[in-house]
């Protein structure tokens, strides 16, 4: 290995330092789990690991383009190499030299050609009971006696399928979590995965710690918001096999569903921003360090500010400017924020966690509450022509997005 030289050593440092102080530290807890040093990223199984010295993980700054390499082309690996403690220097033998030039851009007629993108609708809901138990559903009367009634769970996978159209018909290979509405990403109904997954427990054939008793014990809300933590890995893991350009998560923001408000912006998340008590497993100081390391956060970045700019023009909704719950922080466009969500932390590459506009507002309400639109192309029936331009609003900061690259 090449010897760096100490001024892009202490370059390194600093620079990564930075990024962890700004993106990726939310709590100060997370400090007692790594330190960067002029020579290396080391990451630790527990605070009392560092105050013994004994890291978990070592990337060297020799071995930083390698372990970069390593995520990218076969990140199942990198994890492995990381449970077993294995320097990222010995995966130079089967890692391929890296081929930058895009792969798309190159079809005026279909300029997305060679685009691999990743649509995640979000939530799971099928009925509005299970919206109930999800909180993801929007129910009101107005002062003029409308009924306000949907959950965003079909809202969201009709902008999905409404995008996927016009993605394809431009070139796109597009993946979807949710390819149908009342089907969950295991591509059978909750209610039929339930079933399986208690006869599986009941034969010792599953055993990833949420236990039989969940199912078993627990009330049927229990059990759905259950499924919805295993639901999670496996979009996650659906969306890393598909290998995506670029993943859209797509939501609609809101907060009570039971009364009509007058806020409505529009945000977008990256990953960090990692907080108390989020690194006890293995899996998520893993991917501290990826995120720490590669630039997936700042590619993801880029990448909202486009789709962002497109809400602006297309929605017109104005962006959140000063969104602090205190499990967020802020990045250098307005309205895109690390968040360490689900998705956005085990979802490799590029990733927009769209929170477009409010849908509990009291004007959106009613536009989303109007199911007399239809998009036979994509096979969407009865919604909401908002929808479409949510999903117009995407199509053309995904547009933007490959033409300046």
């Amino acid at each position: 290995m090449t010897v760096f030289s100490q001024e892009k050593n202490e370059y390194l440092r600093k620079s990564f330092q930075k990024k962890l102080d700004n993106l990726l530290i939310r709590s100060q807890e997370i400090a007692d789990y790594i330190s960067i040093t002029d020579f290396a990223v080391n990451i630790y199984a527990s605070p009392q690991a560092k105050l013994q010295n004994t890291p978990e993980y070592v990337v060297s700054w020799e071995e930083l383009t390698v372990f970069r390499a390593l995520l990218k082309q076969q990140p199942d690996k990198a994890f492995e190499y990381y449970e077993q403690g294995i320097p990222p220097i010995q995966a130079m033998d089967f890692l391929q030299k890296e081929n930058n030039k895009l792969s798309w851009g190159n079809n005026p007629e279909r300029p997305l050609e060679g685009l691999r993108v990743a649509l995640d609708p979000g939530h799971s809901a099928w009925n509005l009971k299970q919206a109930r138990w999800e909180q993801r559903m929007v129910k009101f009367k107005l002062d003029d006696g409308t009924k306000i009634l949907f959950n965003e769970a079909y809202i969201n996978w009709c902008t999905a399928k409404i995008l996927k159209y016009k993605l394809t018909q431009l070139g796109a290979e597009v993946f979807m979590t949710r390819e149908q509405s009342g089907l969950t990403a295991f591509g059978i109904p909750y209610d039929e995965w339930l079933k399986n997954r208690i006869e599986l427990e009941k034969k010792g054939l599953i055993d990833d710690g949420i236990g039989e008793t969940v199912f078993k014990e627990s009330k049927k809300e229990g059990q759905f918001k259950a499924f919805l933590k295993i639901e999670l890995e496996e979009r996650a893991r659906q969306i890393n096999q598909f290998k995506p350009d670029v993943t859209i998560v797509i939501h609609y923001n809101g907060k009570s569903g039971t009364f009509p408000i007058e806020e409505n912006t529009t945000m977008s998340f990256v990953g960090g921003s990692f907080m108390q008590g989020e690194l006890i497993r293995a899996v998520n100081r893993f991917h501290l360090l990826r995120l720490l390391l590669t630039e997936d956060i700042e590619n993801s970045i880029n990448f909202c500010d486009y789709v962002m700019t497109s809400f602006d023009e297309v929605l017109k909704v104005p962006r959140d400017d000063d969104y602090n719950p205190g499990t967020v922080l802020p990045t250098e466009v307005v309205g895109v924020y690390a968040r360490n969500l689900a998705l956005t932390r085990w979802v490799h590459g590029i990733i927009c966690y769209g929170e477009t506009l409010y849908q509990d507002n009291e004007i959106e309400c009613e536009r989303l509450n109007d199911t007399s639109f239809d998009y036979p192309n994509a096979g969407v029936y009865g919604t909401s022509y908002r929808i479409y331009e949510v999903a117009e609003a995407y199509l053309q900061g995904i547009i933007n997005y490959v033409k300046n690259l």
